[in-house]
């Protein structure tokens, strides 16, 4: 009894303790919750300790976290266009492009190129992209300034496909309301918006 009790108090110890991963570069995680490390890591790989385990992929594997949940509906990762972004699990990944016409113009405005991976009744949105897999993604211009969706914004449904978790589904640009390249990766429970990092870990992100 006695070495089971000091088992679980060097247990409780130890979950108290910062993990410092060692593919990490020294970067640490100080601690794990339902909700996620909002402080960052870099890791090559899924982390899979008793505590601290996601079920899910990561949708890039490169560039900074530049805009966090709570400032928008989502997380935005800096990264230069051409970055594949990848499916977080397994589901149906639908491809869309909203746009507005101006004139006789076709503008991508909003989430421009994006795809929708619908999971059970969850949803990851893929946004602002500059390539699909396996559509062809309009290259519409944006607006001057680049701007959100409005009762004019329509939307071209280029396909649904069926998808595992890791499945390349396109590439980072800066179609639609967008400033610069980056993702914008969002997730919805039902039609509420809720903070990514509930579900996954991104890359290189700053403390």
């Amino acid at each position: 009894m006695l070495t089971i009790m000091k088992n679980l108090s060097r247990t409780r110890k130890a979950r108290q303790l910062k993990v410092v991963f060692p593919n990490t570069g020294g970067d640490r995680c100080n601690k794990a919750t339902s909700s996620g490390n909002k402080r960052g890591y870099v890791q090559t790989s899924k982390i899979n300790v008793p505590w601290f385990t996601y079920q899910y992929s990561k949708p890039i594997t490169t560039g900074s976290r530049t805009n966090d949940f709570g400032s928008h509906a989502g997380i935005d990762i800096g990264v230069s266009s051409g970055a594949s972004v990848y499916a977080i699990t397994s589901g149906s990944a639908k491809y869309r492009t909203a746009y507005e016409v101006i004139g006789t113009t076709r503008y991508a405005v909003s989430y421009g190129n994006f795809v929708e991976l619908t999971f059970g009744s969850n949803k990851a949105i893929y946004a602002h992209l500059s390539s699909f897999a396996p559509y062809t993604a309009p290259s519409y211009p944006n607006t001057s300034p680049p701007r959100g969706a409005s009762t004019n914004t329509l939307y071209i449904e280029h396909g649904t496909i069926t998808v595992s978790s890791g499945t390349r589904l396109g590439a980072t640009g800066n179609s639609g309301n967008s400033s610069g390249p980056h993702l914008h990766f969002e997730i919805k429970e039902g039609t509420t918006s809720v903070d990514p990092y509930k579900y996954v870990l991104f890359p290189k992100m700053p403390w």
